[in-house]
């Protein structure tokens, strides 16, 4: 489904990478499979998500397009926390303390494409779909961020600061 490609690392400017993650959110839970490709550039350290596959099976599907719908929303407000949310504190207070200090993914940076896959299990119960997806986003984009540039982040969210650091150590 994500026409997956081996990543050049070989010395370019702007590296483009695939990461994959797979998680089932309790036992019992739906199971979700999602692969992100990422645009990294070696300079900036800036990240972009450009796409997005999710396989996602929930049991029986009641309703497919409202589960398409919360899939997409919770990909786009994932990949938010992934690359950009944080809550910054100092010794003393919180310093996040309105939208300018708190930024989030703008529509100019959502990927061009979420493509998803639905596994409609009709000898299974429906089981929640709400929150699975967002269980594999940040190791999928991890992952690609690696897989472009052999630079392990451990930490969220993916700036270009902590791929800086992360490059340094």
């Amino acid at each position: 489904m994500s026409r997956w490609k081996q990543a050049n690392r070989t010395g370019a400017a702007n590296r483009e990478g695939v990461g994959v993650s797979i998680a089932q959110l309790e036992p019992g839970g739906a199971y979700v499979a999602t692969v992100c490709s990422v645009a990294v550039d070696m300079n900036s350290g800036e990240t972009r998500v450009t796409r997005v596959f999710v396989a996602h099976d929930c049991g029986l599907i009641v309703n497919p397009d409202g589960l398409r719908n919360e899939i997409q929303g919770c990909v786009i407000q994932t990949l938010s926390r992934t690359l950009k949310e944080e809550i910054r504190f100092s010794s003393k207070e919180i310093l996040t303390l309105d939208w300018a200090n708190y930024p989030i993914l703008r529509f100019s940076e959502c990927p061009s494409e979420v493509i998803i896959s639905l596994i409609n299990r009709l000898d299974k119960a429906p089981v929640g779909a709400g929150e699975p997806t967002a269980l594999t986003i940040a190791p999928a984009v991890g992952n690609a961020i690696f897989h472009a540039t052999g630079v392990c982040i451990r930490k969220t969210p993916f700036t270009a600061e902590q791929f800086k650091a992360s490059r340094s150590s």
